[in-house]
């Protein structure tokens, strides 16, 4: 059973890593719609991933260390992560833990990501 307000998550091992990994998304019975697959940890819109896991670019594109932060209420799409790095070279060099977390807070600061909205 899902709930509205929790992102629901599947977790997939592929084996070897450079295996070919596609998708077909529906919605309501229509094709899911362009521009609502999301990749890496931000949860930018995917180009080369938009389709599938089927290039080393879109394999580079969906890697993240960590989930992007999903708003399940608010946030519609389809969200693509990859955890091991496997034969690919992540662009622009990759981030590190810390620098993911600075991306983060700045996105969320001019509102191009939600973060946890607790009232203190």
């Amino acid at each position: 059973m899902t709930t509205n307000d929790y992102p629901v998550g599947y977790d997939i091992k592929v084996d070897p890593p450079g295996t070919q990994v596609t998708w077909e998304l529906y919605l309501d019975d229509q094709p899911w719609p362009a521009g609502a697959v999301y990749a890496g940890p931000f949860g930018l819109v995917a180009t080369a991933a938009a389709a599938g896991l089927v290039t080393d670019e879109a394999r580079a594109e969906a890697y993240s260390p960590q989930l992007p932060e999903i708003d399940p209420v608010r946030d519609l799409g389809f969200f693509v992560t990859r955890d091991r790095r496997g034969e690919t070279q992540v662009v622009a060099g990759g981030m590190g833990s810390e620098g993911a977390k600075e991306m983060n807070r700045l996105l969320q600061e001019w509102g191009y990501a939600h973060g946890n909205e607790k009232k203190k």
